[in-house]
């Protein structure tokens, strides 16, 4: 049903600069913070830590396609966070939400106790996100964007499952 109203239905919430804030707590906090209850039986604080690190990344992405279309959704009516906020300060934006899930990840492993050494694989992305931020900072065609949508998608997985492998091993 998320997925559904974010663009159909009488009052799309993507288009009314709600969609950055639906993809953190659909795909991030609800998505992440679920999965953890279901799977130890038990509510903590601490999930929000790693539910927000997703929930940013995957708002990284989405912000990234938003920037590409900065342009286009202006002249559709489509109001985003992109479009509010201009160029310069969306890329300042999504530089934030990387630094963000890095943060973090930081506060979950500093907060846990007996946190094993392959905790931290998560950190092997840490120079590939720096990097597609410096690409995200330095194009000046918008269109360019869209090729690093996939390896900034690819790159989330890829952080997601490092992480969650080192959190498993916790046990």
């Amino acid at each position: 049903m998320a997925a559904t109203r974010y663009t159909a239905g009488k009052n799309p919430y993507g288009y009314k600069r709600l969609g950055d804030l639906m993809v953190f707590l659909f795909f991030g906090i609800i998505g992440v913070c679920a999965t953890s209850f279901i799977l130890s039986g038990t509510w903590h604080w601490l999930a929000l830590l790693p539910a927000s690190a997703v929930g940013f990344l995957c708002v990284s992405v989405l912000n990234l396609n938003n920037l590409r279309d900065i342009e286009s959704d202006r002249k559709a009516g489509k109001k985003t966070i992109a479009g509010f906020l201009g160029i310069k300060k969306t890329k300042v934006y999504h530089i934030l939400l990387v630094v963000s899930a890095f943060v973090c990840v930081f506060l979950f492993l500093n907060k846990t106790t007996n946190v094993p050494l392959t905790s931290f694989m998560v950190l092997i992305t840490l120079p590939f996100f720096l990097a597609l931020c410096y690409r995200v900072w330095k194009t000046k065609v918008l269109q360019k964007i869209d090729a690093l949508m996939k390896p900034q998608a690819l790159l989330s997985l890829l952080f997601c499952f490092l992480f969650g492998c080192g959190l498993w091993m916790l046990g």
